[in-house]
């Protein structure tokens, strides 16, 4: 059986910090790509990459289909 060192409070908040920032970025991951399925189904081609779909949204609200 091998020990582990135990770790500071200090590590342990950063751990669950990570944890949860990573979690966060799996959701995003996960409604980025339900956008995608959904506005395809429409015959709208989403753009890859979280920042870029992020600028389209508003433009498919206004009505204007395609990223300025």
């Amino acid at each position: 059986m091998r020990y582990v060192a135990v770790k500071s409070v200090d590590q342990q908040d950063i751990q669950a910090l990570h944890r949860i920032r990573e979690e966060l970025i799996k959701q995003r991951t996960t409604k980025a790509n339900q956008i995608r399925g959904l506005v395809g189904e429409y015959g709208i081609v989403a753009p890859i990459g979280i920042h870029t779909l992020r600028k389209a949204l508003p433009c498919w609200l206004e009505g204007r289909l395609h990223h300025d």
